[in-house]
């Protein structure tokens, strides 16, 4: 609940959201490879900005998405922006 998503060539990258019980995760990316239909969850590397829910996010250029707002936690609105910056050989780095 609360992620959002992008597609960037044949990949499907969901990123954040909350689980059924209502926790934040560490940033929580997850990868659907849509031509070979496998899915992974991927380790995020960089400063990044944290638990991501309720946000935006689009794909800019290079490989990159940026990720707007959202909150954290119930009560935290944000209004600041994060670049993720993709890599498929070497992880995600945000």
């Amino acid at each position: 609940m609360g992620h959002a998503s992008v597609v960037v060539d044949q990949y499907l990258i969901i990123i954040g959201g909350m689980t059924p019980d209502y926790r934040l995760p560490n940033l929580n990316l997850i990868v659907f490879d849509m031509e070979k239909e496998t899915c992974t969850q991927v380790e995020v590397s960089g400063r990044g900005r944290g638990p991501l829910c309720f946000h935006s996010a689009c794909y800019w250029k290079d490989n990159q998405i940026i990720a707007y707002g959202g909150q954290y936690g119930i009560a935290q609105k944000l209004s600041d922006v994060g670049i993720i910056t993709l890599s498929f050989t070497e992880g995600i780095i945000f």
